[in-house]
């Protein structure tokens, strides 16, 4: 043999000159004649056969093109333009006309044509034309080959493919395969449907397979049958395009995708519109790539089922199976209302045991769930785990239509899964869910950047062009999104009936609505300090979901619309359950309300560390809406403003024994108060003290409420405690305007022969729900010599009772408190160590005296007591 061509046949061949040389086309450099041999050998070719090659040139070659000879069959002609191969799907023959079907490829000047003449017959392992000493392996050389159509077409004859050794590597020029042999895992299974008995070696590649990284051709049903194939293998595309037109689905356990640099022409996909509605939920929408669950049987609960339980019993658990995942749906009990459509208990749960019709839970239940007067359904499926898909260039379609916002395509979607993350590096123009998780637990979204309107689009109109998300989390629990930049998105991040969402490491640029929300049913969801907002052009939050938590956020925002509440909106309706806000060392800064909260029986937790901060002068910090707003509790809490007030109740929000707790907080800027309360109460109770204070307006005052009583005599409910608050040089404030600050006060009318007095501090604390302890000092000198009544004045800090009076001979109190209000006063003289205890049972109204006439003339008297609420 030389170059592959049996010394017999070349013999044979009286043009062989004209066939030897190379050709240099699109797929390389080959020896025409090793070619020649490999793709030729479709027939078993006898020494009586022989090879002529012609050639067609033009720009473009003539098509159809004439033969100088009729072939015996089209296995016996080898088309090559401009040097590389053609397929037989390419081209058609009618005796000596040869049509290519689509025409010759773009650039292509000249067309060779190979035909052999002679003896072809139909080849096969046991075919009977050998010559003696031939051997399978010798008739059937395996060639060097340049591109995958060669291998394939010469592999597609049995005998060629026969011939090849069992476990040897062979390449198609570019990557690499193997005969399997009989032992190997796969063997039977055939995994490249073209390529029968054979498998990948090394990385399996999208490109072993058939995909056409070219991307001018649909390669959806190939990355289908790459995936089927590869179940639980890692499949890797190493091209620079793919398109894809329709779904390929991923249903198997352990699959990972990592789809590298490749772009994905996502741009003709219109799989959505044919299947809307489809599966085990209305309304499913489809992706280039879907990972997708298997639906299970759906029952009902046939017991009322507590909340926190971790056991449920079903009417039937026949189907259901350990590691299933579950969505359990009240129709009609209701959590919250939200825009007047009411958002029922539901939450998504895995089956850790079944036992009869006991299913055992992974976490307790969040919600109570009364069967006997309701339908609780349970539906069931069988997730695809441990799912991964990474990289790959993500290119849809951009705007398609005015439609609603949240329908469209998405780019990744996972229906039914269990441990799935999605990595593109890239995703663009997809006017849906960019990237979409429904019905299922453990989802992630990382390390991606998501775009919706390109730059050049123009302005979006809400409604009609806007419906471009972001991370969309649907039924789902236990999710991240990590790592996500946010392009002209309508949200960066958002979701419906999920719970147990950590956002970290997010970027929302340029987004027309808010960069995080939640659309309804959404609970303990956490977003973190590396959730940023401050290159946006709305919200940053429009939460209208269950508990939430701002951990460090650095939010800050230039909206100027007086109709915008800034940064975070939080919006519900009237419900059965209060739903927690907690901010967590949150910084965020807008030009409206920084914070708006309007959700009904809610517990608004601020947490050291967090500052609010306004910059329109009419607007506060933090504005409460919400009515029956159950707790208002700010600890170590900065709230700046330009405005009338850093915190305002609106009208309403309170209702009895609900609690506003301001402590230890700073409140920095205000014109007209502290906190201004407008809701009328009677019964609620507020606390304001040991804040710091930094009034814009010397007279303006801590705290303003209307109609909310002090001390409510007849339930022992209902208090205002305000003060000591401490400004800026340390003088204390209370309830009152600068000019009557909480620092008891020195009254000496018709005093004589008195040097010296002053008051520190006095400090009031509640104890218990119907006692509140407080305490003080004053200094006086001169006391011995002087005549009269030296008044100690707090009448002015919200507390029952008037003054404390101190003389040279005698003590007087001075108590109007409501009827039924007792109260006990001590006092201590530093000098002397005497203590006088005064003890009331009821209100005074005029003054009572006590001996304490061995006071010296230098003394600094302690006072301190309790008043007691009620009877």
């Amino acid at each position: 043999m030389a170059d592959g061509i049996r010394v017999t046949d070349e013999a044979a061949l009286p043009d062989f000159d004209a066939v030897s040389g190379d050709f240099e086309g699109s797929s390389g450099r080959i020896s025409r004649a090793t070619l020649a041999m490999g793709l030729v050998n479709t027939g078993l070719i006898t020494s009586s056969s022989r090879m002529r090659s012609e050639r067609y040139e033009g720009s473009p070659p003539p098509n159809p093109i004439t033969l100088p000879v009729a072939p015996a069959n089209d296995d016996a002609v080898i088309v090559l333009a401009g040097g590389s191969y053609q397929p037989r799907t390419e081209w058609t023959r009618d005796g000596t006309e040869l049509t290519m079907v689509d025409g010759w490829p773009d650039g292509i000047t000249h067309v060779d044509v190979l035909i052999w003449e002679g003896v072809i017959s139909t080849a096969s392992a046991a075919s009977t034309t050998f010559e003696a000493g031939d051997s399978l392996e010798d008739r059937y050389p395996m060639p060097p080959f340049a591109g995958r159509d060669q291998l394939v077409s010469w592999w597609g004859v049995a005998g060629n493919r026969d011939a090849v050794p069992v476990g040897k590597v062979f390449s198609d020029g570019y990557k690499q395969y193997m005969k399997m042999p009989a032992g190997h895992p796969r063997y039977g299974t055939n995994p490249i449907t073209d390529l029968p008995g054979v498998c990948p070696v090394g990385l399996w590649d999208l490109g072993h397979f058939g995909a056409d990284y070219t991307g001018t051709v649909d390669s959806t049903a190939i990355i289908q049958a790459a995936i089927t194939a590869a179940a639980g293998t890692k499949l890797h595309s190493t091209g620079a395009a793919l398109r894809m037109d329709g779904t390929a689905v991923i249903s198997a356990h352990g699959q990972e995708i990592a789809f590298g640099a490749t772009r994905i022409d996502a741009t003709a996909f219109t799989g959505w519109l044919a299947v809307a509605g489809d599966g085990w939920n209305t309304g499913r929408v489809r992706a280039p790539v879907e990972v997708r669950g298997q639906e299970g049987p759906s029952t009902v609960l046939s017991a009322d089922t507590g909340r926190r339980a971790t056991a449920i019993t079903v009417a039937s658990a026949a189907g259901i199976s350990a590691g299933d995942q579950a969505f359990i749906q009240s129709d009609g009990e209701r959590w919250y209302t939200l825009s007047g459509k009411e958002i029922y208990k539901g939450e998504p749960v895995r089956i850790t045991d079944v036992t009869g019709n006991t299913l055992t839970l992974d976490r307790p239940l969040r919600f109570e769930y009364d069967a006997t007067s309701h339908t609780v359904t349970v539906d069931t499926y069988t997730p695809a785990r441990d799912v991964r898909i990474s990289g790959g260039i993500w290119q849809g379609g951009g705007v398609r239509q005015a439609m609603a916002n949240g329908f469209g395509p998405a780019a990744l979607f996972a229906e039914g899964y269990y441990n799935c993350t999605f990595e593109p590096v890239y995703v663009e123009g997809f006017q849906g869910r960019a990237i979409h998780f429904k019905d299922g637990q453990r989802a992630s979204a990382i390390n991606t950047t998501l775009r919706g309107h390109t730059d050049a689009y123009g302005p979006v109109t809400e409604d009609l062009d806007s419906g471009f998300y972001g991370v969309w989390f649907e039924r789902s629990a236990i999710c991240k999104a990590d790592g996500i930049t946010g392009i002209r998105l309508r949200h960066v991040v958002d979701g419906n009936d999920s719970f147990d969402v950590i956002c970290d490491n997010i970027t929302p640029l340029d987004n027309h609505a808010a960069a995080y929300t939640c659309h309804e049913g959404c609970g303990d969801w956490t977003f973190r300090a590396g959730c940023l907002a401050d290159q946006i052009s709305h919200y940053a939050m429009q939460w209208r979901g269950g508990d939430v938590t701002l951990q460090g956020v650095p939010w800050q925002s230039d909206v100027a619309a007086a109709s915008e509440f800034g940064f975070t909106v939080i919006d519900g309706g009237v419900g059965d359950m209060t739903r927690v806000i907690t901010l967590d060392g949150a910084q965020i800064s807008a030009n409206y309300a920084a914070v708006f909260v309007n959700i009904p029986e809610v517990e608004l937790r601020l947490l050291p560390g967090t500052v609010l901060r306004s910059t329109r002068v009419d607007s506060s910090p933090l504005t409460v809406g919400s009515p029956n707003m159950t707790l208002l509790s700010a600890r170590g809490v900065t709230l700046i403003t330009q405005g009338d007030s850093c915190i305002e109740i609106t009208a309403g929000a309170l209702s009895d024994g609900d609690v506003v707790d301001i402590q230890d907080c700073t409140l920095d800027g205000y014109t007209g108060a502290g906190v201004r309360n407008y809701s009328d109460a009677t019964k609620a109770h507020m606390v304001v003290k040991n804040n710091h204070v930094r009034p814009a307006n010397p007279a303006a005052e801590i705290l303003t409420y209307d109609n909310l009583n002090s001390v409510d005599s007849g339930s022992g409910r209902g208090y205002v405690i305000s003060g000591p608050n401490y400004g800026a040089d340390g003088e204390v404030w209370g309830i009152a305007t600068n000019a009557n600050r909480w620092t008891p006060a020195l009254v000496t009318d018709d005093v004589t022969d008195f040097s010296y007095g002053f008051a520190t501090r006095g400090q009031w604390e509640r104890v218990s729900s119907n006692c509140i302890k407080f305490s003080g000092r004053v200094s006086l000198t001169g006391l011995n010599t002087s005549t009269g009544n030296i008044q100690i004045d707090l009448s002015d800090i919200g507390l029952p009772f008037a003054t404390y009076v101190d003389g040279s001979a005698s003590l007087e109190i001075y108590a109007y408190a409501a009827a039924g209000t007792r109260f006990g006063l001590q006092i201590e003289d530093d000098a002397s160590g005497r203590i006088t205890l005064l003890r009331y049972p009821a209100a005074a109204t005029t003054p009572v005296s006590a001996d304490v006439s061995d006071l010296t003339a230098t003394t600094t008297i302690k006072f301190s007591g309790h008043i007691f609420l009620g009877a």
